[in-house]
């Protein structure tokens, strides 16, 4: 049996997938690029759900039915902001710098406003963040400890190895006042029907 060069090999892969990618591009658009169109055109069409533009945010951000964008994500998720996962993700956003700016003082904004509207993990988050930024800071460190222990009573991930460093570093003061408004912030939270 004769046996081809392997450049005849790699031509022949290249053509077949040519010949597969362009045969793709006429059938029809994907299951993410329909939904992506449906979700938009509820949008256009002014539909009163709000939850249209969570969801168009959430394709924006994680690139489905098309490229991750971020600034379009944001503007989304901007328009729905009573929605949790809105608000957690604005949060991302201005932390990591995802199409735009870092800007802490958002961040701690959108994810204060999460966690207050049961995000699970936005206790951590939000800890996790003060805590980075506050290295210098007792006051930003109580902070955190304050919100590494809301997470405590809350969450689903174990935040202890984050925040007994910091309980270390804290005035006796400092744990009692963190213990108090995590105290107060909890009870607030059933209070506004948080079951977790």
């Amino acid at each position: 049996m004769r046996r081809l060069p392997e450049v005849g090999l790699s031509f022949l892969l290249f053509l077949f997938i040519l010949a597969t990618s362009v045969m793709s591009v006429a059938d029809e658009m994907s299951p993410s690029d329909k939904m992506f169109q449906s979700v938009k055109k509820a949008a256009e069409d002014g539909s009163p759900d709000t939850s249209v533009e969570t969801e168009l945010g959430l394709m924006h951000f994680y690139g489905v039915g098309r490229p991750v964008d971020y600034q379009k994500a944001r503007q989304h998720f901007k328009r729905d902001s009573k929605s949790m996962t809105a608000r957690y993700l604005l949060g991302i956003i201005y932390r990591d710098g995802l199409g735009v700016s870092r800007n802490p003082a958002k961040a701690e904004h959108w994810l204060e406003s999460a966690a207050k509207s049961c995000w699970p993990t936005a206790p951590l988050e939000l800890g996790v963040m003060l805590a980075r930024q506050g290295a210098d800071s007792l006051e930003k460190q109580a902070k955190a400890f304050r919100w590494l222990l809301i997470h405590d009573a809350v969450g689903s991930h174990d935040p202890r190895r984050f925040f007994w460093n910091f309980r270390a570093t804290l005035s006796p003061q400092s744990v009692v006042q963190a213990e108090k408004e995590a105290k107060e912030f909890l009870l607030d939270r059933r209070r506004s029907g948080c079951t977790s």
